[in-house]
Order: structure tokens, then C-alpha cells, then sequence
């Protein structure tokens, strides 16, 4: 099955992934200190439940509220992580990171061809990086964000998987059937906007922008023109007329041998 992007209904999972991201971020934002293991165990237990009840449609939408779930867990986390005073090593992390993630989006004839003849170890190096990032992360103290920073960042996230999904993914895809069961590729692209600093967020969030864009017009100028063999067809037609013609002949010279009466066409 393939999508297609001129049908406004196709784009109401976006939407209606979008406004489950408003309401499960107006739920997370009013936690208070001492709340959050209580507010965030009910929470996983509604998105597990969505998980079950609701079926994805052009791809997995659910997928997108637990990424944005596991960054708050995960802030929560490193708010009373050991470590400390390690700022430099970590911003190094994220630039790496987030230049990494960028050149996923990009995809430069060389990653092509090398992703072309490593497709299993194309699907699992984004991921793997983005869990060793994380993991490393978890044992690095950072204070929790105010709560305005937190929605932006997880309206921001959404918005980039699905600008992904639309504008690359569909058409990257032989079949949706691929982003209704993995995720993994949109979600590692974009995790820096959930974890990274917010000036280096900001920074990233543009630059995809940027990349999305640029892969789509390369999309666009590899669709295919439908030629017609009119030349082929020509030929067959006067091959199949002069085949006719002489299948008639003989019949009218089989007929004059027997002394048979010519038909009316051809007296």
C-alpha cells in the first residue's frame, strides 16, 4: 500500500498524534516534586494501554509519546545522578551526537552506497548510538527543566518524526507496513531535540528542517517518467494487419482452386 499525500485524510494520524502529545504534556507539566513516581506510573500504564487498543495507520504514533515519556523519566533520572562538573566531555558528546544524527538526515552518496550493501547494520547503528548516548548521560547530573522548556521540546520532537515520516519515510518505503512497525529509524534521528542542551536543540532543530527539505527535493528528482513503447506498438499493429491481409489471400486462392463461390467482399 502506498500513501497518498494528496488525500487530507492521510493526515489526521499527524494530527491525532499531535493532540495526544498536548494532552499527555498537560498532564506531565503540573507534577510537582515528590509526584513524579506516582503521576509517571499511571502515565506509562494509559500509553501502554493506547499502545493495545489504538492500531497504527501509516506508522507508529504511540512510539512518539513514550520517546517523549522515557526523556522526562530519564531528566528525572539525572536530577539526582552522582556526577558532575563534566560539562565540556558532554557538550563534545552532544555535538558529536547531534552531527551524527544530521548526516543520518542527509544522507550523502557515500552513507547511500555503504547503507545500500550494510541494510541490517543501517537499521541498528542509529539506535545503538542513541542508547550508548543515553547511557552515558544517565550518570551525569542535570537539573530538570521548567516546564514551558519541556513542552517545546516534546511539540518540537513530534513535529520533526512526522515531518520525517511524510516527507522521507513514505516515500523511502516500498510500504508503509514499515513505519507501522519501526519506529526506531524517525525517533534515533530526532532524540537530540529531547536530550541535548536547549541552545544545541535549537541549533538541531533547524538543521533538520534543513536536511528533511533537501532529502525530499532528492525524492522528488528521482520519480520515474512513464515512457510508452509507441514505437513497439506501431510495429505490432501493421505486423498483425499484414498477417490479416494475408490470411485472407490465402483463403481467397484455397476457395478459386475448389471452384468455390468467392464471398460477396471479394467478388
Amino acid at each position: 500500500m502506498q500513501v497518498d499525500l494528496s488525500l487530507a485524510i492521510n493526515y489526521i494520524p499527524a494530527c491525532t498524534c499531535l493532540a495526544k502529545m498536548v494532552i499527555f504534556m498537560t498532564c506531565v507539566i503540573p507534577i510537582h516534586q515528590g509526584e513524579e513516581i506516582g503521576v509517571f506510573s499511571i502515565l506509562s500504564f494509559i500509553l501502554y494501554m493506547d499502545r493495545l487498543v489504538c492500531h497504527n495507520i501509516i506508522f507508529d504514533s504511540n512510539s512518539i509519546l513514550l520517546a517523549v515519556f522515557f526523556s522526562n523519566v530519564h531528566q528525572l533520572v539525572r536530577s539526582v545522578a552522582p556526577t558532575s562538573n563534566v560539562i565540556f566531555p558532554i557538550i563534545l558528546l552532544h555535538i558529536i551526537w547531534c552531527g551524527f544524527c544530521i548526516m543520518l538526515l542527509v544522507e550523502p552518496p557515500l552513507l547511500s552506497r555503504w547503507i545500500d550493501r550494510k541494510g541490517r547494520a543501517y537499521t541498528l547503528i542509529p539506535p545503538l548510538i542513541m542508547v550508548l548516548v543515553l547511557t552515558c548521560l544517565t550518570f551525569v547530573r542535570e537539573d530538570t527543566e521548567i516546564a514551558l522548556i519541556k513542552f517545546c521540546r516534546a511539540i518540537a520532537f513530534s513535529l520533526l518524526c512526522l515531518i520525517w515520516i511524510y516527507l522521507v519515510g513514505v516515500n523511502n518505503t516500498h510500504s508503509i507496513e514499515y513505519l507501522k512497525d519501526t519506529s526506531s529509524q524517525f525517533i534515533s534521528r530526532m532524540a537530540p531535540v529531547l536530550y541535548s542542551p536547549i541552545w544545541i536543540s535549537g541549533i538541531f532543530c533547524i538543521s533538520s528542517v534543513m536536511a528533511l527539505l533537501y532529502q525530499y527535493i532528492k525524492f522528488t528528482k528521482k520519480i520515474p517518467v512513464q515512457e510508452y513503447p509507441q514505437q513497439e506498438i506501431c510495429i505490432s499493429t501493421n505486423q498483425d494487419h499484414a498477417d490479416t491481409e494475408s490470411g485472407d489471400v490465402y483463403e481467397l486462392f484455397k476457395m478459386a482452386k475448389h471452384g468455390g463461390k468467392l464471398p460477396l467482399a471479394a467478388e
